[in-house]
């Protein structure tokens, strides 16, 4: 018995990993396809086909152990790769669409279909939220290259992989082939070259005017996503900081006539750090240009009202930390507007008749910020830095500087200028559907319609805040609140209304004479009516619009993303007043859960379900509606109305 105590002493816990491991596998697991993104649950199945491999290996080494003298540190970095895992579970728990908003993907999704790079060919990028009030980019695929124990996953190199990306590959083919058909149809044939995690701030996470920012960190992904990193290929050669130099700057600032003396250490400290600076700095900016070329006046907009809001004026052209500073930062930006998204072209191009007022926030907007922007002179306070510190710091600004033309030419590289985000006349459609109250969607789109809708939102947003036609905070606090959620509608649309077939529902018609003592509208009556202009007081709005739902007297709608299920709580009652009970059910009684498109809700006998329409309606001043379900599902017993009058001038989506 000594001796098998003084084994246990020496030996690390086969059991305690085996355990840990069959701990993961089940947490694992529980990302399944239903509550989940694609994006999760693929990733999921990375991390699940490594763990069930060592789950085996580790069976094999709890009979083996005493006999393999390499065992102790094959244990431990399997080990540690199992904590890595399970660290990695976060990203995938605060996937959920009720963390994440489902708008926030599908923002990004819309980003990677425009711009199909070949480092998004095969690239697999999951969003999730930021306790912190900023965004992040986390490259998995670097952490797992430089993470995964090859040699101890391996150790007789029977999978004949020399690198973390053929081991995956690998391991990956070896549990795809254990699953039954079923599950291999939901599973690629090849696991992902390139996984990110990008972070949103979780603040903003339903503000869609913030939502140009994820495009800085797919830039970051960008730059990342190559075996060297872009930035530091803009560094190469252009902005390295020598020791040279350093002494330079240091003996500068000593009295006349005084010998410098300089301890090697503290110069390699400085080298070290003022390079980090350099480093950081382009990154910001590189990934600045990028999302520049993606989004447009869209992130412009979105970034300068962050910067003015949280950062201070002036700034230093480059804080302490490295970032770019606010002025600087948008200076750049700004230019990249003007030379490749041909803004300033757009803004001086008449527009169409009637949206003369639209043109002239956009014209007035880039003034005032090209003045506040103007000139070279930055915050030279010296508060946060010694002298010395500043002076090497000017180190910093020097070398940034000499980069500047090869951030603008490593952009064109990635994102050619040809497909840079531009505004055409379809903004102020969009425009006009927002100021009807609105979605902002037409009945088409392209994979380019992201960048414009949000521009259509922000000129929107700017015309009816500077120029308020109401002056009360409240009113303008629940305008920007609408107009949020008209965003969201429309970007949920977008996927459905880029493969529509349908044909388009012409927008600006004439309007028709109706008949003022029908009771029910004809289908010659609902024509006319969604054919009216916008504007027209009698124009019933249903977008999306499909011609053939359009019968006899009536619509076919049809059943959108979201459900609303309820689950058992402690709560005894429910208070009649309508706000207390709906703030109580939304915080301890419901659970709203998104479906996207194609995939499937399931219903049980007996099951209480809320559901919205796919469209979303709004009727004139002098029509009502009426909520009645197809005659099919209800002779199978599901009743698709709860609330069946639809009041005269209702804005929105119908719950069912």
């Amino acid at each position: 018995m000594r001796d098998s105590l003084v084994f246990h002493v020496h030996t690390p816990s086969i059991a305690t990993v085996r355990h840990q491991a069959a701990h993961l596998t089940r947490a694992l697991q529980s990302i399944n396809s239903t509550d989940y993104p694609p994006e999760a649950f693929q990733l999921r199945s990375l991390f699940l086909c490594a763990t069930d491999y060592i789950v085996e290996l580790l069976d094999h080494m709890s009979d083996t152990a005493s006999s393999d003298p390499d065992v102790d540190i094959r244990l431990r970095d399997l080990a540690k790769l199992i904590q890595d895992f399970y660290s990695y579970m976060r990203y995938l728990r605060a996937s959920t669409p009720t963390q994440s908003p489902p708008a926030v993907r599908l923002a990004l999704n819309l980003l990677t279909q425009t711009y199909r790079t070949p480092q998004l060919a095969h690239a697999l990028l999951l969003v999730r939220p930021q306790w912190k009030y900023n965004l992040e980019h986390v490259s998995i695929t670097r952490e797992l290259r430089k993470n995964v124990p090859i040699s101890a996953i391996d150790p007789d190199q029977s999978l004949g992989v020399t690198t973390p990306d053929e081991l995956l590959q690998s391991l990956w083919r070896w549990w795809r082939a254990r699953l039954a058909t079923a599950e291999q149809n939901e599973v690629p044939l090849d696991a992902p070259e390139q996984v990110a995690i990008l972070s949103f701030s979780g603040l903003a996470a339903d503000d869609p005017f913030f939502l140009p920012l994820l495009a800085h960190e797919l830039g970051h992904y960008f730059d990342s996503s190559y075996e060297r990193y872009l930035s530091a290929e803009i560094i190469k050669g252009r902005a390295e900081i020598s020791t040279e130099a350093i002494i330079a700057k240091l003996d500068g600032a000593l009295p006349e006539g005084q010998d410098s003396v300089h301890d090697a250490g503290e110069l390699k400290r400085w080298k070290m750090e003022l390079q980090k600076r350099v480093y950081r700095c382009v990154q910001e900016l590189l990934a600045d240009s990028l999302e520049t070329r993606m989004m447009g006046l869209a992130f412009f907009a979105a970034h300068s009202e962050n910067l003015k809001t949280i950062s201070q004026w002036p700034e230093p052209m480059i804080l302490r930390t490295g970032y770019p500073g606010f002025k600087f930062r948008l200076q750049q930006v700004l230019k990249q507007l003007i030379s490749h998204n041909s803004l300033l072209a757009f803004a001086s191009t008449p527009a169409p008749s009637g949206h003369e007022d639209d043109q002239k926030v956009l014209w007035d907007y880039l003034a005032a910020w090209t003045a506040r922007l103007e000139g070279d002179e930055y915050d030279t306070d010296q508060v946060v830095m010694s002298a010395t510190e500043y002076r090497l710091h000017e180190l910093v600004m020097e070398s940034v500087a000499r980069t500047l033309e090869a951030v603008s030419q490593t952009a064109d590289m990635v994102i050619d200028s040809t497909i840079c985000a531009q505004l055409t006349n379809r903004v102020y459609d969009r425009i006009a559907l927002l100021q009807d109250d609105l979605p902002p969607v037409l009945e088409t789109e392209s994979h380019e319609a992201l960048s414009e809708l949000l521009a259509a939102a922000w000129i929107y947003r700017l015309k009816t805040s500077v120029y308020p036609q109401a002056s009360t905070r409240k009113v303008a606090v629940d305008s920007y609140t609408k107009l949020c959620r008209l965003m969201l509608k429309a970007l949920e649309l977008l996927p459905l209304l880029q493969r529509s077939s349908d044909p388009p529902a012409p927008i600006h018609v004439a309007s028709v004479p109706l008949d003022p003592t029908a009771g029910v509208l004809s289908q010659r009556e609902i024509n006319s009516r969604t054919d009216a202009a916008l504007g027209d007081p009698r124009r019933i709005a249903i977008v999306p619009l499909r011609r053939k739902a359009i019968q006899s007297s009536s619509v076919d709608l049809r059943l959108g993303n979201w459900f609303s299920v309820f689950r058992r709580t402690k709560v005894r009652s429910v208070p009649l007043d309508p706000t207390m009970e709906s703030e109580l059910l939304k915080s301890a009684a419901r659970e709203d859960i998104f479906v996207p498109f194609g995939r499937d809700f399931l219903v049980h006998p007996g099951d209480f379900v809320l559901g919205v329409t796919l469209e979303f309606v709004a009727l004139p001043n002098d029509i009502a509606g009426w909520v009645e379900g197809r005659s099919r599902p209800g002779r199978m017993g599901l009743s698709v109305a709860t609330a069946t009058h639809v009041a005269p001038g209702f804005h929105g989506v119908l719950v069912l």
